[in-house]
């Protein structure tokens, strides 16, 4: 062991290393500036026409279709172009095409700010890697400190499930393995102190690199290079990495969008069609530009059709609602690492669950001990030495259960430092999950022993505890759900058992419940563990699983967990895993949801979609209700959505044959689905997670998202409102200034009271605003919008002002209406 090398760097010297050196930051690649990411968002289909451009928004190529022929119409009017009449409005004509275009960038605006803010958000998630927790040695003492600190020259401690912060060299090593992948695709690389002969290697042995992870065995190496001048920062900055997926969900919406689309634009063509020739049946005696005439306005009918149709709001919906639960799933110690976790973890059937740290307190210390008292002073060698755990004042650096020996000798006046001090190591075998033991081998050919007392105890010629003695003393912790270690010295393979120990770490207080919750949600809880069976059988008993003998699997290797999570998932099982170690890695990659401990590996949050901040169980209920929530308020908003666009799509198609102009203007139509959907997407996304969804079985992921519910519901109220406002619309002559008013409010307070309807939606239909404020100051933001427009801005939608006591009659009509409706659904459940 070189002394030297253990007294690190000093804190004025980490400082200093710090300013010549840089930081172990990686710096972001240069992104385009938000003018010119904005104006991509204006180029629809034809983006890509531009050098170094992307392609944008379908539906606002669409919109700006509808401005164009809307400012050609207005200055055919104005100046009495193509043969038509001069308007006698004068540069009111204009109204509508500026109010289309200010609508436009309105809505492409609010967009743009709502996916740059959800960016920004996935950007601080990125960052919490900084802030992983490092073991170096400051001051001649070994201390945590955040990756981002770690400087040129700091001695770091590296152990199994470490990831490496910065490239280093190594000087001490025992059986170290390192997982290279991400460098050189070598998942498995041996390394040692000594460079390496292989002149084909791709990196010397003696070094290891920012970014790999510690498979095997633990190190002591000196950083020669951080942040941007690692390999892993010269690679960054090369490529310019950007992470971003879609989620099955954002899928699922998109076909459901493409077909709507798709649908409106074969309704509007053979609106065009159909009232071009009716038109051109009807009169053969008009001029050729009363026929242009006809032509462009029946395109604007069609366009107006298409604007109406789309549900342009559903991805900001979605983006808004994923946003909003990641946000408030940190509250409750879920921090969500990969998008689609949020949604996936509604759909959860199945969680295989660690029992350390999660089920437990993870708090361990030394409850009893067995062992003879000639065998003491070989029994807290073994403990000292044997180990690759550190003291931090309090707190233990390394593997919890070999830090409460350390606590457990500290506490019996026994300096583990000293002891380990006065030993020379001569050889070392680090504990694995296979073998279940640790070794070391003195230089005066003392071998020390720790691990699984089956294993330990085969091992062994001789034993000062009587082994039936031993045998039952074991039996009686495993009843208590103690964790147990026997230890054993000698030399060379003739050992003897000099001691047993029991070490407990107690169950949460509020497991209980959690499980139950979890059950009562149809969810199977079933837990992993590498303890022995009686031992899992008793935490079982403790914390209420139902079917002890199916819901707990003992003596589990990391592969089993694997596997076990495979078999769920052909059995049709959305499963979701817990996992703190390196070990969890393959099943937390595995799962549909990988969970991991805020207190677990880099190794094991780097393969999770979620850290649990706190290792609690009831948090990673919570992340179910809340991916349940999420789910629910995105069928609200399309079943909201989808009652706008089918009823207006229905008004104006049949609208267009009643009068001579289309009921619903395009400037009025844009009201309805760009502002009034994207607020009604933001008050249905922020209502927050109901503790209900818990009482329901999960739902089948691959589920349509409108079920038969929805669809009973989404049909029935779209004819219903359409009957209503067609019966208005024949009853109101002659259909202008005035009459428009009051039609286009009608429709708009219809959709207006329909949206506490949708929020109502598997809620018992009961309205309840704990906690709802966004929901309750959007919708007054639409009714006072609607006022505005109706009092002061209706020289841009086409409409004569509304007087207040005609306004009050809308509205109460409406909402009698609405209320009509709902009561025909109440009675339609019985």
């Amino acid at each position: 062991m070189n002394k030297e090398l253990y007294k690190g760097l000093t804190s004025k010297q980490a400082e200093e290393s710090r300013r010549l050196h840089g930081s172990n930051i990686l710096t972001p690649p240069e992104k385009e500036s938000l003018f010119k990411r904005f104006m991509q968002t204006l180029t629809g289909p034809l983006g890509h026409l531009i050098p170094g451009w992307q392609d944008g928004d379908s539906l606002v190529f669409i919109l700006e279709l509808a401005a164009i022929l809307s400012t050609a119409i207005s200055f055919s009017e104005y100046y009495g172009w193509l043969g038509m009449p001069v308007s006698p409005d004068g540069a009111k004509v204009f109204f509508e095409p500026a109010g289309i275009i200010m609508a436009i960038i309105l809505a492409t605006g609010i967009s743009f700010l709502a996916e740059v803010k959800a960016e920004r958000e996935f950007e601080v998630l990125n960052q919490v890697n900084d802030d992983e927790p490092v073991t170096v040695i400051r001051d001649g003492s070994p201390t945590r400190i955040a990756k981002k600190d770690v400087v040129m020259g700091d001695v770091i401690i590296l152990s199994t499930g470490d990831e490496v912060p910065a490239d280093a060299v190594l000087h001490e090593a025992t059986r170290l393995s390192i997982d290279e992948s991400s460098l050189t695709g070598e998942p498995i690389t041996t390394k040692s102190v000594s460079a390496s002969s292989d002149s084909t290697a791709t990196y010397p042995e003696n070094h290891v690199y920012r970014g790999t992870k510690v498979m095997e065995g633990h190190a002591v190496a000196e950083v020669y290079a951080v942040g941007d001048s690692t390999e892993n920062g010269k690679a960054f900055t090369a490529a310019k990495i950007e992470d971003g997926k879609s989620t099955p969900l954002d899928e699922q919406l998109k076909r459901l969008g493409i077909l709507i689309s798709i649908a409106s634009v074969a309704v509007g063509i053979l609106v065009f069609v159909g009232r071009v020739a009716l038109y051109l049946h009807t009169d053969d005696t008009v001029s050729m530009p009363e026929i242009i005439a006809n032509i462009l306005q029946s395109l604007m009918l069609a366009v107006t059709l298409v604007v109406c149709a789309v549900p342009e709001g559903l991805p900001m919906a979605v983006t808004m609602s994923l946003a909003y639960s990641m946000r408030r799933m940190l509250k409750t110690n879920n921090l969500v690492r990969k998008i689609h976790a949020c949604e996936t973890m509604g759909a959860t059937t199945v969680i295989c669950t660690d029992k350390t740290g999660t089920l437990t307190q993870n708090r361990m210390q030394v409850a009893d001990a067995l062992y003879r008292e000639d065998d003491a002073d070989a029994l807290r060698l073994c403990m000292a030495v044997n180990s690759t755990a550190m003291l931090d004042g309090d707190s233990v650096l390394g593997n919890p259960t070999e830090g409460a020996l350390l606590l457990w000798l500290r506490d019996r006046g026994v300096d583990y430092s000293a002891l380990r001090e006065s030993c020379s190591i001569a050889a070392e075998e680090p504990f694995s999950t296979e073998t279940k033991y640790m070794s070391m081998t003195l230089s005066d050919g003392t071998r020390l022993v720790k691990g699984a007392p089956e294993v330990v105890m085969a091992m062994c010629a001789d034993f000062d505890i009587p082994r039936d003695e031993a045998e039952e003393r074991l039996r009686q912790w495993q009843k208590r759900a103690m964790r147990t270690l026997a230890f054993a010295c000698g030399s060379g393979a003739s050992l003897k058992l000099i001691g047993l120990v029991a070490i407990s770490d107690p169950v949460r207080d509020d497991v209980t419940d959690a499980i139950q919750t979890c059950q009562r949600a149809g969810i199977r809880v079933i837990m992993v563990t590498g303890d022995n069976r009686e031992t899992a059988r008793e935490i079982g008993r403790q914390i209420g699983l139902n079917d002890i003998d199916n819901d707990i699997v003992a003596r589990a290797r990391p592969l089993d967990k694997r596997h076990l999570v495979e078999q769920l998932q052909q059995q049709g099982e959305v499963v979701a895993v817990t996992g703190d170690g390196t070990n969890d890695a393959p099943a937390l990659k595995a799962a549909h949801v990988g969970l991991s401990m805020g207190a677990g590996t880099s190794v094991a949050k780097e393969a999770s979609d979620i850290t649990i901040i706190d290792n609690s169980f009831t948090s990673i209920c919570r992340a179910v209700m809340w991916g349940r929530s999420l789910y629910i308020n995105i069928q609200r908003f399309i079943l909201f959505q989808l009652t706008v666009n089918i009823t207006a799509c229905l008004v104006v198609m049949v609208g267009s044959f009643i009068t001579p102009t289309p009921p619903l203007t395009v400037t009025q139509m844009l009201w309805v689905n760009l502002i009034m959907d994207t607020f009604a997407a933001v008050a249905l996304a922020s209502l927050p997670p109901s503790a209900e969804v818990m009482n329901s079985k999960p739902r089948n992921r691959y589920a349509n998202i409108i079920d038969r519910s929805m669809a009973v519901n989404l049909i029935g109220t779209s004819l219903y409102f359409s009957a209503l406002m067609l019966a208005l619309l024949c009853s109101l002559h002659p259909f202008d200034g005035t009459e428009r008013a009051i039609f286009f409010t009608s429709f708009i307070m219809l959709q207006f009271w329909n949206l506490f309807c949708a929020k109502g939606f598997k809620a018992n239909g009961e309205m309840r605003f704990k906690g709802a404020r966004a929901f309750i100051l959007i919708a007054v933001i639409i009714f006072l919008g609607q006022w505005l427009i109706v009092t002061v801005a209706y020289n841009f939608f086409n409409i004569a002002p509304l007087p207040p006591l005609t306004m009050l009659y809308v509205v109460a009509a409406t909402a009698a209406a609405v209320a009509i409706k709902h009561c025909f659904i109440r009675l339609a459940k019985f």
